[in-house]
């Protein structure tokens, strides 16, 4: 036993300032006392973190009001607010718990801690004095750099991500016993700590899941809160966003007014832009299906019947077949570049009066501004640019100059041979 113990201590003893693993446990029925309750303790934990991790993401399809709204008024996540604590707040206890079980932590001081009831009670007073000195320096106009000192300072609680003691001492007893209990007893010993292994890194992807299911719930709360209608402010102290006093509802209204339809032209452009695009993909695909199934082995390729499926589409205007350039109205609807610029001459008017930029559509009639017309370019295939690429590296400069100054230099030959 006492050997036992002396292996234990020496693979415990990371430093002078950790504390004797003899001085703890003085018979083997005491070091099976730690390791049993340790193991047990450390199961509970992680299946209560784990119940309520799962519980919290069964909802992240449909959160619960109440959970959203906790995030808004979590002291835990802002200071100058009064209420419950958020769901992940409360589930950040129960990791801190768990992590105070599962990974080694030091103190300020370099020591060890071993009990997880000052692990956890130190992990509290850290961020209570975080909290406590960045509602000062933000009630604060000009903060003092001594407050800031102070802040860092308390951050010195070291969560490191190494094996616990707990699992060093089960490391140590597997190597000490490696002859006695034979191949069976090793590989139920890897098992083991392999165990233990996963769980620390299934911590890792539990925290990110966490953060996740939390950024979650805050983009619900900025919908809610983007979505929830003005009232009139009750009281004089009522400072939430949605309410407004009296002398503030017709500002308010031009204001959101104004916004409205802001927002609702750039909506009607995006989506102009949007149908543009689906309806090129579709007439791809539908080309892309008719040619490979009349065509026979010797047909055009796919390029060229992409090629003439554009060129089988009309200008509303001129009747004529529509090119691979041609300009794109917010509504989706296209014309040929020589029309557009034809009715943009026309819907110039003389000096004095006010220009009108902005044209109807002439399919269906809906107004665009010209700065909302986009021009589009489907000639720019794979094949045309390696053409075009050989082509300019085929051009020869006369002279000796560098290499940006001679590829500047071809590259403005091949646009004038172009």
């Amino acid at each position: 036993a006492t050997e036992l113990l002396g292996k234990i201590e020496t693979a415990v003893l990371g430093n002078r300032n950790s504390p004797r693993v003899a001085s703890r446990f003085r018979s083997l029925s005491a070091l099976k006392y730690y390791i049993q309750t340790g193991l047990d303790s450390l199961e509970a934990s992680r299946q209560k973190l784990l119940d309520q991790l799962i519980e919290i993401d069964g909802t992240m399809a449909k959160p619960r009001d109440d959970d959203v709204e906790r995030v808004r008024y979590c002291p835990k996540c802002y200071g100058d607010v009064g209420g419950r604590l958020c769901v992940h707040c409360e589930l950040d206890e129960l990791f801190q718990a768990y992590e105070a079980r599962l990974f080694l932590k030091r103190g300020n001081d370099g020591r060890v801690i071993s009990s997880v009831e000052e692990a956890v009670d130190e992990q509290r007073k850290r961020l209570e004095r975080n909290q406590f000195f960045w509602n000062m320096d933000k009630s604060s106009k000009n903060p003092v750099q001594e407050a800031k000192s102070k802040r860092d300072a308390a951050k010195m609680l070291v969560v490191s991500r190494s094996p616990s003691e707990l699992e060093v001492i089960l490391g140590a007893i597997r190597s000490y016993f490696k002859k006695q209990i034979g191949r069976e007893g090793i590989s139920a010993a890897n098992k083991h700590i392999l165990l233990l292994e996963g769980m620390r890194k299934e911590y890792a992807h539990a925290r990110s899941l966490a953060i996740a299911q939390a950024q979650v719930l805050r983009a619900y709360d900025e919908i809610k809160m983007a979505t929830s209608r003005l009232r009139l402010r009750e009281n004089v102290d009522d400072n939430s966003i949605d309410a407004v006093s009296l002398e503030e509802l017709d500002i308010r209204s031009v204001e959101n007014s104004s916004e409205k339809f802001v927002s609702l032209a750039t909506l009607s452009r995006i989506r102009g832009k949007l149908r543009y695009l689906q309806g090129l993909v579709l007439s791809k695909q539908k080309t892309e299906t008719d040619s490979s199934k009349d065509a026979p082995v010797g047909c055009p390729s796919r390029e060229n019947g992409n090629e003439n499926q554009v060129a089988e589409e009309i200008c509303p205007i001129c009747q004529e077949n529509l090119p691979n350039q041609r300009m794109v109205f917010q509504c989706g609807h296209v014309t040929c570049c020589k029309c557009l610029f034809a009715i943009t001459e026309r819907r110039m008017v003389p000096i004095g009066k006010q220009q009108d930029k902005s044209v109807f559509c002439p399919t269906c009639r809906q107004r665009s501004d010209f700065d909302s017309i986009a021009f589009a370019d489907d000639r720019r295939s794979g094949a045309i640019d390696r053409r075009c690429e050989n082509f300019e590296a085929s051009i020869s400069v006369q002279g000796s100059y560098g290499t940006k100054i001679e590829a500047i230099t071809r590259r403005i030959l091949w646009i004038k041979s172009t």
